[in-house]
């Protein structure tokens, strides 16, 4: 009669792995052996009597689909089992969220109290839409790890991936992914009105990004409701813009509000207003009558109290040399900004002001 071999438990790649064989005859003068092709790991048996043998190796993923065998007496009466090993990062990848309010500090932390002996905490890796914005090497010990951020900014929002290391073959998998997110109201990027030949109708457009992606599009005509995208289907239309994050071009998705006026174009006697709104801010761009320049400024909603300690700094610059002073201030004050230009004005917009 055949022995009977069976997988302890699970097999998962890098972690300690068990065989057990037995002589279902209970014979004392039985003798067992059990073996497996290609696995150099075997430790010596644990267990090994007349009835019963266990073995011990570690599980490597390049031995998934191995035939492991044991055999009674040197006889031909001998059982088989084909391991499977499952990979660690699919066994151990997890996805959460966190939220850092604008220039305050957060710590990310990764941890795994299972985490095999021969994989390894390493560097940590900040991605946003498919693009890698910078390694950061955090603080790690034994099963855990974690990176410091002093002064959250739009340019830390993203995913932040902590990567593990297999010793045996020095690659990386990853183990966890955070994503941040930074509150902020919504960008104006640029704004343009398009006239036609007769000035009997034109259109208005104004293209915006906002890292909150529920966002309304609300357009007011001398103060009072014209459009309302709760109420109506908005006019808008999808792009993408690209943000600097530390030093790399990070796409985003954008959008193009635009109003169509017709019949007459009365925009040289009547005021137009954008305001796109999300959960906590919103941002108005204000069309004038000519002579007067663009227009556009952003509200931090005080009636919600998850955002009473930010602290937006949004500055408006109308004369040239104003901008170009405060620019160079920052600049030598290391100060980090996102600057966004509207064409056909003669100021920037600075959101998240570090000063």
């Amino acid at each position: 009669m055949s022995p009977m071999l069976k997988m302890d438990e699970q097999f998962i790649d890098g972690k300690l792995a068990s065989l057990t064989c037995y002589d279902i005859t209970d014979s004392e003068l039985s003798n067992l052996d059990l073996s497996c092709d290609n696995i150099t790991s075997m430790k010596p048996d644990v267990v090994n009597d007349a009835a019963f043998i266990k073995t011990e190796f570690i599980a490597d993923i390049k031995d998934d689909g191995t035939i492991c065998r044991c055999s009674v007496n040197q006889s031909e009466k001998e059982s088989t089992v084909q391991i499977h090993i499952i990979p660690y990062k699919e066994h151990n990848g997890s996805h959460s969220k966190d939220v850092c309010e604008s220039n305050s500090e957060i710590e990310l932390t990764c941890e795994d109290g299972n985490l095999p002996d021969v994989f390894h905490f390493g560097k940590w890796i900040h991605h946003y839409n498919d693009v890698e914005i910078r390694p950061l090497y955090g603080r790690s010990s034994g099963k855990q790890t974690s990176i410091y951020i002093p002064f959250c900014t739009y340019e830390d929002i993203g995913n932040y991936s902590c990567i593990v290391t297999d010793s045996r073959k020095n690659t990386t998998v990853f183990n966890s992914t955070v994503f941040l997110s930074v509150p902020g109201p919504p960008v104006i990027v640029n704004s343009s009105i398009v006239k036609d030949h007769s000035e009997a109708e034109c259109v208005l457009s104004v293209q915006f990004y906002s890292f909150d992606e529920k966002s309304r599009v609300i357009w007011y005509k001398n103060g009072r409701l014209l459009h309302s995208s709760e109420r109506q289907r908005p006019n808008v239309s999808p792009t993408t813009h690209y943000v600097n994050m530390h030093g790399i071009a990070v796409p985003v998705r954008a959008k193009v509000a635009t109003l169509h006026l017709k019949p007459g174009c009365d925009v040289d006697t009547s005021v137009y207003r954008l305001t796109v709104k999300t959960a906590h801010f919103s941002t108005s761009h204000t069309f004038e009558e000519n002579g007067k320049k663009d227009k556009f400024w952003q509200i931090k909603k005080s009636l919600y109290s998850t955002v009473s300690r930010r602290r937006i700094d949004t500055q408006f610059y109308e004369e040239v040399g104003m901008v170009i002073a405060n620019i160079r201030q920052a600049d030598e004050g290391n100060t980090g900004h996102n600057r966004d230009t509207l064409t056909d004005s003669k100021y920037e917009q600075i959101p998240f002001d570090r000063n």
